[in-house]
């Protein structure tokens, strides 16, 4: 009868390849199968991102985008606790049109993002997680706001 076990191994480790002869003669010897699980290393795991957009669209062009500075960077670890997608965390910036709005002074806003993507289907992400902003820029009311999503991407 074959024992199946599950063997995490890096091409990293010097010890995982010290092991790989001894793990041969296991296989012949007790009539093992190994599932192979392997450890990426963290430069793989983690993903790093960043953007800036500086928009000088006037008008109706500011559709597209509400803010004149606009930046985000963050992390994102892939794969976590063996699910496809991706948990991530990234902070926020937003120097908004100062005159989009007529009366009202439209402040900086800063903010912080965390989220869960899940690949469920190789054509369909579904995303939750929330965003807390400080200083929103569309609404001067409130000085801080926290802001839950739930997601979906389907693609054909």
């Amino acid at each position: 009868m074959t024992i199946h076990v599950d063997l995490y191994y890096t091409m990293r480790s010097p010890y995982c390849y010290l092991s790989t002869p001894q793990l041969r003669e296991l296989v012949t010897e007790y009539e093992l199968e190994f599932d192979l699980k392997p450890v990426y290393p963290l430069a793989v795991s983690w993903v790093e991102f960043a953007s800036y957009t500086f928009n000088t669209a006037e008008g109706g062009g500011t559709s597209v985008s509400l803010g004149r500075h606009t930046v985000t960077a963050g992390a994102a670890y892939l794969e976590p606790f063996g699910i496809n997608g991706e948990i991530g965390t990234g902070l926020i910036g937003l120097q908004p049109h100062k005159d989009l709005v007529q009366g009202i002074e439209l402040r900086d806003q800063k903010g912080f993002e965390a989220y869960w993507k899940i690949l469920v289907t190789p054509n369909l992400w579904i995303t939750h997680g929330f965003q807390y902003l400080w200083d929103p820029s569309f609404n001067p009311t409130a000085d801080r706001l926290f802001i839950p999503h739930f997601k979906f991407r389907l693609a054909y």
